[in-house]
């Protein structure tokens, strides 16, 4: 064979492997074993292939969100905080950050590492997961590097970075029960999502604890495949809740983009927050600050988070840190602004 004629494809065809192994073998990527690594280079060595024509190739960490179906809006507030955050970090450090977006049953009936092989991707940090991603074995089983971010996974906890859900949301109701609000509604927008059901117990053991009643009336709960986006169904949620349910006095909603249907509704109706609405959201993306009035928020720094994700990612393709990262300020804390305050009523 002529040295003109071999390429990554001959060599691949020669060794029975795929163009993506030759390719990451020439370049020494971590995802190659010693053993591979050198028989690429050999056999490219003998066909006289020449390394010096690659230049070394970029880590590439994907950016995986799971959709829970087509309708589902792929870039919400957190997943743009979040891409934020692991799109700084890649760029002080020289890794390359690619977005892949599928829906989960997608997801569960493909080839998904063969697909993130073809994207170049050395590492994933997924985003949306739960327990029925099923195609997250395939990770298990050819050992790729990956990060269930912001997401309850229990079958797989030692790559699962999150915040206690539970516990935020029993802090911020139990503040809102301080204040003496006694009916409080919680909105929600993901009937799947294993965040939101958290934040749904941690509503519900707030008021358990305190002994006040449940009233379910004040927990709407979305369809299993709601389409409309957050601002939409927390407006449509809001408007209805607040027709069959004056007494309402404070909202506690699981994202921002709730919150902003909340605010709509509220304005519509002539209710003023905080005097006749209180009202409490679970992030803290830029504009919270801005509103009108300022936002009470539970703060879940989505942007650090997403670094911090990217960060222990390629920290385990380079063989380095494993356990899954612990700092302090990923406890979310709780930022008392101007929309909430004790009931009318008091």
């Amino acid at each position: 064979m002529s040295t003109d004629n071999v390429t990554i494809y001959s060599l691949a065809d020669e060794l029975g492997v795929s163009a993506a192994t030759v390719s990451r073998a020439l370049n020494n990527s971590p995802r190659i074993s010693e053993k591979r690594r050198l028989q690429v280079k050999d056999l490219a060595e003998k066909r006289g292939f020449q390394l010096r024509a690659f230049a070394p190739r970029m880590t590439n960490i994907c950016l995986l969100v799971v959709r829970s179906n087509d309708a589902t809006k792929m870039i919400s507030d957190y997943t743009a905080e979040v891409l934020n955050g692991a799109s700084r970090y890649c760029q002080e450090n020289e890794v390359e950050l690619s977005l892949f977006s599928a829906t989960r049953d997608k997801l569960n009936n493909m080839n998904v590492v063969k697909e993130l092989f073809r994207r170049s991707a050395d590492g994933v940090i997924l985003l949306n997961s739960n327990k029925k991603c099923t195609f997250i074995e395939q990770f298990e089983k050819v050992k790729v590097p990956y990060c269930c971010l912001l997401s309850d996974n229990p079958a797989f906890p030692d790559h699962t970075l999150t915040v206690d859900n539970k516990n935020l949301a029993q802090r911020a109701v139990d503040y809102l029960l301080q204040l003496g609000h006694r009916n409080i509604a919680y909105i929600y927008s993901a009937p799947s999502n294993p965040g939101q059901l958290d934040r749904l117990q941690g509503y519900r053991n707030a008021h358990t604890r305190s002994g006040h009643p449940i009233n379910e009336a004040l927990i709407p709960s979305p369809k299993p495949y709601q389409s409309s986006s957050g601002l939409e169904m927390g407006y449509q949620a809001t408007t209805k809740l607040l027709q069959t349910n004056p007494e309402v006095t404070a909202i506690f909603t699981a994202s921002s983009e709730l919150a902003d249907g909340v605010l709509l509704a509220c304005n519509r109706k002539g209710l003023r927050i905080p005097e006749d609405i209180s009202l409490l959201v679970c992030d803290n993306p830029p504009r919270s600050e801005y509103s009108c009035p300022p936002l009470s928020v539970v703060d879940i720094a989505n942007d650090r988070f997403g670094a911090a994700a990217a960060a222990w990612v390629h920290q385990q393709l380079q063989g380095q840190q494993t356990h899954v990262p612990s700092e302090p300020w990923m406890k979310a804390n709780l930022i008392l602004r101007e929309s909430t305050a004790p009931p009318r009523s008091k």
